[in-house]
């Protein structure tokens, strides 16, 4: 019975498949979902570690694993200031090149992607 109108969100509660749906301007609806899982595996983002941070310039980057990676950096206006793709499990970069302020590390493999901030100084 939900009437044809925008959904700003939609959450499902595992315990009994619950699924509850804020709509804009008819509040909120809710179901019981009946469904079996598919076994589909859990989506896993690379794990990597970033120091020091904040930094002055030279950061370190260490990855769980070999596996080939791109390794994207930008400042907040979405410059991309520094781009590469690696196997390596341990790099160093130096950014003191690079403006104070907030950037967006960003680490996507074939198993998904993480990003994380860094705050030059």
């Amino acid at each position: 019975g939900l009437p044809a109108v925008r959904v700003d969100m939609l959450k499902i509660r595992p315990s009994d498949n619950t699924v509850l749906a804020a709509t804009h301007g008819r509040g909120l609806q809710y179901a019981t979902w009946d469904y079996t899982p598919t076994g589909i595996a859990a989506h896993q983002s690379p794990e990597f570690a970033l120091y020091p941070n904040p930094a002055n310039g030279l950061i370190n980057m260490n990855f769980k694993n070999d596996d080939e990676k791109l390794i994207i950096i930008t400042g907040l206006n979405g410059q991309i200031i520094y781009e590469s793709l690696t196997r390596q499990q341990q790099i160093q970069l130096d950014l003191s090149d690079q403006a104070k302020g907030i950037y967006m590390v960003s680490v996507q493999s074939g198993t998904g992607r993480r990003s994380m901030k860094l705050v030059l100084q």
